[in-house]
């Protein structure tokens, strides 16, 4: 009978797998992140080109140099805090069922790829 693997990726010090997670994270900050889409499609940043980035509760923004990625959900929190550190690998849209949303504690539910929005960085936000 084979053992279970493990959850631990010895190659990125990955702290979970890729099954099942809206994302992942490393306990060392990653040189790319790994932007997966509802559809299978992928795209790649490097964590060079991030300037900063704001978390809003149920939206988090990267400003990138060459653009901004969006990412809409519940319970982002933790991801944000990641996001902050380098050390997110990977998010996926809609990693369950939207009918199984509430079954998670965090669920991205969309994904944006936009335009440079850098001098969103030297504004105040009200609020």
């Amino acid at each position: 009978m084979q053992e279970n693997p493990s959850r631990q990726d010895r190659d990125t010090n990955a702290e979970d797998s890729d099954y099942g997670r809206a994302w992942g994270a490393s306990r060392v900050p990653q040189m790319m992140l790994s932007v997966r889409f509802a559809n299978g499609n992928r795209r790649f940043f490097a964590y060079l080109d991030l300037a900063g980035g704001d978390y809003l509760g149920d939206v988090i923004r990267l400003y990138f140099h060459h653009a901004t990625v969006m990412v809409r959900g519940k319970g982002l929190e933790e991801l944000a805090g990641k996001a902050e550190q380098q050390a997110v690998r990977y998010i996926r849209e809609q990693h369950v069922s939207p009918f199984h949303a509430g079954e998670t504690p965090c669920y991205i539910e969309r994904i944006e790829i936009g335009p440079t929005q850098l001098e969103a960085l030297s504004q105040k936000r009200v609020g």
